[in-house]
């Protein structure tokens, strides 16, 4: 009878052993898909911003550099004076636009197709 009840004790033990052991195992597989998924996240999310802006330096070199687009900005700036109109069109200017696209990681054979180059 005492063989019998260690038996049982000892089984006890074991299968709560193991059902401890299950449950570890599964909440790190969770947490694993979590961070995974996390990660897939934030480089989708990178990447988006990157496309993004790229886009906005793109547009900014298609509207600074075309002829329609210089009108609108020399209308725009042409109430204001000296140093602060010379800041803004170089800001505003083609040349700034693709040093901007430049810097921003865009190749010059990209900005050329853009502007039919």
């Amino acid at each position: 009878m005492k063989k019998i009840i260690i038996a049982l004790v000892l089984s006890s033990v074991s299968a709560v052993t193991f059902a401890n052991s299950r449950a570890y195992d599964l909440a790190n597989e969770a947490q694993s898909k979590i961070q995974s998924e996390r990660e897939a996240k934030e480089s989708w999310e990178s990447r988006m911003s990157e496309i993004v802006h790229r886009a906005a330096l793109m547009t900014d070199v298609k509207i600074n550099c075309s002829s329609s687009g210089q009108e609108k900005i020399q209308n725009l700036i042409s109430d204001f004076n000296g140093e602060l109109k010379a800041e803004y069109e170089s800001i505003f200017s083609c040349e700034g636009a693709i040093e901007k696209a430049l810097d921003g990681g865009i190749s010059e054979s990209e900005i050329r197709k853009e502007l039919g180059l």
